[in-house]
């Protein structure tokens, strides 16, 4: 996090314009503001969060589609 607004903050620096606290993240080379309600931490690599039985990369991997799945994609 590299900065945060907040509503009705006394410093107008440090003020949020709407009435929600937005916050400025680093991600890659790149600033990104975000309202701080949606931000959601996500456990460290490697770390497991025990009885979900399934990993976010296995999730990830059963989004991409299949090679077959390509294939008719270009087929059409």
């Amino acid at each position: 996090m590299v900065h945060r607004w907040i509503p009705c903050h006394r410093e107008p620096l440090k003020r949020s314009h709407v009435d929600k606290t937005i916050v400025l993240l680093k991600i890659g080379e790149r600033y990104v503001p975000i309202v701080e309600a949606a931000i959601q931490e996500l456990p460290a690599k490697g770390a497991s969060e025990g009885g979900g039985g399934e990993d976010s990369s296995s999730r990830a991997k059963s989004c991409e589609p299949t090679g077959d799945q390509l294939q008719q994609e270009s087929a059409m």
